[in-house]
């Protein structure tokens, strides 16, 4: 992408809930790994992603979506830059629209179970 002179749009993928069966880097890891995905010349940073678990607790999901918020503020106010957030699939969107989701993924409410 480079050489072409090409840059891909960048989520990164924060672990907000510690779970083993979720992907994505810890908050404790954010600012070094953003720093380098900084430098590199074929990707443009838009913002951070997160999951939630797969649970009904609101309390469990809500405290996993402000965590990445509170992510994303700190950062953004570091870099003096607008950062967003995709969060919030089709069991919890509405809490993620509440913390401040700017992306969601509901492809289940909208499609349906098979896809």
């Amino acid at each position: 992408m480079e050489a072409a002179g090409k840059k891909m749009e960048t989520f990164i993928q924060v672990n907000t809930s510690g779970e083993r069966t979720k992907f994505g880097i810890s908050p404790q890891e954010v600012d070094e790994f953003v720093d380098e995905v900084l430098k590199t010349k074929c990707c443009e940073f838009l913002g951070f992603m997160t999951m939630a678990p797969l649970t009904n607790e609101e309390d469990i999901i809500r405290s996993c979506f402000r965590k990445l918020r509170e992510i994303r503020d700190r950062v953004s106010e570091r870099l003096n830059t607008r950062l967003y957030l995709s969060m919030g699939m089709s069991n919890d969107y509405q809490i993620a629209v509440e913390e401040g989701a700017d992306f969601l993924r509901i492809g289940r409410a909208i499609f349906g179970g098979e896809i």
